[in-house]
């Protein structure tokens, strides 16, 4: 597509955004704390390919749906099928028994722009 004369060309790749921010209480905050109490996970299938920042599945709960998004690219090795029967489990240990999918990664590298529980927090507070 031409450009007009004196315009720019689009920036490429676009800027990324981080991802919205949920709040909880904290320590660190549950993703799923804003949605409600969780009523039906999908999870992705083992064998799949998820790509970073890109949907891999859904939560739902009493209140709404929401996109799950994969933190970083490559093959889906194991998904915590338990939460098909016990969905809650994402709202009471997110960080533990409420896993979702465990990934064998593509680019080791892309771990270097995951933020741990306290810079996830601060973002949360900064935006």
């Amino acid at each position: 597509m031409p450009l007009l004369p004196g315009a720019s060309p689009p920036a490429w790749p676009p800027p990324r955004r981080p991802a919205p921010c949920t709040r909880a209480t904290s320590p660190p905050p549950p993703p799923t704390a804003e949605l409600g109490d969780v009523v039906y996970v999908e999870l992705p299938e083992v064998g799949s390919e998820v790509k970073k920042s890109e949907t891999f599945g859904v939560v739902e709960s009493v209140k709404a749906a929401s996109d799950v998004y994969s933190p970083v690219t490559g093959e889906v090795v194991e998904v915590n099928d338990a939460l098909v029967d016990e969905p809650g489990t994402v709202n009471g240990d997110s960080f533990g028994a409420g896993w979702m999918m465990k990934v064998k990664m593509a680019d080791a590298g892309e771990v270097a722009s995951l933020l741990d529980a306290a810079a996830y927090e601060k973002h949360c507070d900064d935006n």
